[in-house]
């Protein structure tokens, strides 16, 4: 099989490290923490933060995130593991020019530093990933982003809804880690 796997979210832990961020600038903010810890997203409600803060916020740290984002919990393993079963695994990502000075190294310095086991990797441009998977013939795409998710399977390309602490009830098919995430491309085969 031809997996096609987003890179945040479902193995670099970019959340966690975007929070991380959050919370160390809120305090230099108004240092009024987490004021809605069910939001549905960091950017979404979860700070008192205006959408002009964030913009800010991203264009100064996303890199630095990005750079010292953690590998999600067995990822390599099960990547490896996958690779040995077989399977092609295609990296595609959003990553631009607009958000980074080279989006490019950035993500190869970070997958070579991690040692990430990929064939290729796809610099996206636009949010919307469905072009990539059709030119790569993928047979699965893995994205932590609902919204993702179903534009690649509005195209009739399958997928699987990796779930992070924002998960909200989908009908799209869904994994918690890596483990069921393996599992699940197994019964697939």
């Amino acid at each position: 099989m031809i997996i096609g796997l987003d890179i945040d979210g479902v193995i670099a832990d970019f959340d966690a490290k975007v929070l991380e961020y959050v919370l160390l600038e809120d305090k230099k903010k108004r240092n009024k923490g987490i004021i809605n810890s069910n939001a549905s997203y960091i950017t979404e409600g979860m700070f008192d933060w205006s959408k002009e803060e964030f913009r800010d916020f991203f264009k100064q740290y996303r890199e630095e995130i990005v750079k010292n984002s953690d590998v999600i919990d067995g990822a390599i393993d099960y990547m490896k593991q996958l690779k040995e079963d077989g399977h092609k695994l295609v990296l595609i990502t959003y990553r631009t020019d607009k958000m980074y000075q080279n989006p490019r190294q950035i993500t190869e310095d970070w997958l070579e530093i991690h040692q990430i086991p990929y064939d290729k990797l796809m610099l996206s441009k636009s949010r919307n990933k469905v072009e990539e998977c059709r030119n790569e013939q993928v047979d699965l795409y893995v994205d932590d982003s609902i919204w993702n998710c179903e534009k690649v399977l509005e195209n009739d390309i399958p997928v699987c809804l990796f779930q992070t602490r924002f998960f909200t009830q989908t009908q799209i098919p869904s994994v918690n880690g890596w483990s069921q995430l393996y599992n699940f491309i197994g019964k697939m085969q």
